[in-house]
């Protein structure tokens, strides 16, 4: 999912700040839509992985050994963005410089 919506916010920021994607070295021949599908199809797999464990009698084990990274990572991005303070970069604000001194 973290490659699809990187893929997706990169090429964004590209056309807002007026980027060509010929400059690219490599297009993405389904953009928009292959992105969107990817993160679609990621969210199905991770939700889908055992939802039988919550059918007629909740299965807690099962239910918890599925899922416990979706409380974890958003604990642990939760925290991050606490801490450091982080936000989301604006389209415009974004830095697609390839070289950092």
């Amino acid at each position: 999912m973290g490659i699809a919506w990187s893929h997706y916010r990169f090429r964004e920021a590209c056309t807002t700040q007026g980027h060509d994607l010929a400059d690219l070295p490599y297009r993405a021949r389904f953009f928009p839509l292959g992105p969107v599908v990817a993160l679609g199809l990621c969210a199905v797999v991770i939700l889908g992985q055992n939802y039988q464990a919550f059918l007629g009698d909740l299965d807690l084990t099962a239910a918890l050994s599925a899922y416990i990274g979706l409380p974890m990572f958003l604990a642990l991005w939760a925290g991050h963005r606490i801490l450091t303070g982080s936000r989301m970069v604006r389209y415009e604000d974004a830095d697609l410089t390839r070289a950092h001194d």
